[in-house]
């Protein structure tokens, strides 16, 4: 009994953490600029074919890092350089010009 209390507990606390992590992103303000572009692959024991990641990292003004995980439309609408403002309420950042 007491090993499924203590799984309830971790999935509990891990839902908590991603639902304060999307909720904080969604909050979030501020203007930069993109200054990479990357995919990652994962490869897992269990899947050959692995999991791609498409990552969009901007450089706020404030010198700040910030990193988007995004689908293959939205990495290819964005390039390297683009200004960006991401604003309160929006979960990514629209290009400025």
């Amino acid at each position: 009994m007491s090993q499924i209390v203590f799984i309830v507990v971790i999935i509990a606390a891990l839902i908590t953490l991603a639902v304060y992590s999307y909720i904080r992103q969604l909050k979030s303000a501020w203007t930069g600029t993109l200054i990479d572009k990357q995919v990652v692959f994962t490869k897992s024991s269990e899947s050959e074919s692995g999991i791609k990641k498409n990552i969009l990292i901007f450089k706020t003004d404030e010198g700040k890092l910030v990193r988007f995980n995004v689908d293959d439309s939205t990495y290819n609408n964005f390039i390297v350089g683009t200004k960006c403002e991401k604003k309160s309420g929006e979960y990514l950042p629209i290009k400025t010009v």
